[in-house]
């Protein structure tokens, strides 16, 4: 093999390589689209997952080798106690749902007037105790 074969050889890989990761590339940007699209109805509802109350904010996904990963950012309500006693304040944290308690959240979506009731009944016994 002459050089000038070895690095037009060397060129057919490059190109072959090239085309093999747009080619990952577009199946991640599919299955991307296709996670946003399977749940966008979820985006901006509440729900209940072993009984804590979440917002969804957003679903999206990436590839991990061959599984794909979905996960949903929300926001949880969290109650600020002492220990043993009534709620003291209320506020949203950041958690992630993974795939599995998605699924949950799906099952248990929460209208409006339910989470609403939700939260002003929080709020009325920080309200009574303070």
């Amino acid at each position: 093999m002459t050089h000038e074969e070895f690095l037009k050889a060397v060129q057919h890989e490059r190109s072959l390589i090239k085309r093999l990761f747009k080619s990952k590339a577009k199946r991640e940007r599919a299955i991307k689209r296709l996670i946003k699209e399977r749940f966008a109805h979820l985006v901006g509802k509440f729900c209940k997952v072993e009984d804590k109350l979440y917002y969804i904010a957003e679903v999206y996904g990436r590839t991990e080798g061959k599984d794909v990963k979905t996960i949903a950012s929300t926001l949880r309500l969290v109650e600020n106690t002492r220990l043993g006693s009534a709620p003291l304040g209320l506020f949203f944290s950041p958690y992630g749902l993974n795939f599995e308690e998605l699924q949950e959240a799906e099952q248990n979506i929460l209208s409006k007037e339910d989470a609403s009731k939700h939260l002003k009944a929080l709020v009325d016994e920080i309200m009574n105790n303070f």
